[in-house]
């Protein structure tokens, strides 16, 4: 099923509104007032975790602290990166129907960027997990 104009623009509004929600929470929601989660199981047994710092490292980061953002968790702020730059190229292809950037979003999809964003996550895990990178 191919999907028209109308309802590419309905996805990414819906995703939008989606995020904003996400964000405002994470702005007004401090860490020290997210007692109510659970402590990390593997953190809690002496394993590394591979997503510890991955919440502390996306409230940083709605809060302009980059590079602390960073060092919480390296992964997380470059998966926040890439989706940053990839919501800019649906909102350039489907909400307002550049062509080129259309085309580039096509490009985009190709697996080999799948695969290689696959592969940059085995080396993160790799580096944590042998305690190269230490868990915050």
């Amino acid at each position: 099923m191919k999907l028209t104009l109308k309802h590419k623009r309905l996805i990414v509004l819906g995703v939008d509104l989606g995020l904003i929600i996400c964000f405002l929470i994470l702005y007004f929601l401090t860490p020290a007032l997210m007692d109510f989660l659970p402590d990390c199981i593997l953190r809690t047994l002496g394993l590394p975790c591979l997503g510890c710092g991955g919440t502390r490292c996306l409230n940083a980061f709605v809060h302009l602290e980059f590079f602390d953002s960073f060092m919480l968790h390296p992964f997380a702020f470059i998966s926040i990166l890439l989706a940053i730059y990839l919501m800019v190229v649906t909102h350039l292809a489907w909400v307002f129907g550049i062509k080129k950037v259309q085309k580039y979003f096509d490009t985009l999809m190709h697996p080999a960027y799948s695969f290689s964003y696959l592969g940059l996550f085995i080396v993160f895990a790799i580096l944590r997990v042998t305690r190269i990178l230490p868990t915050p």
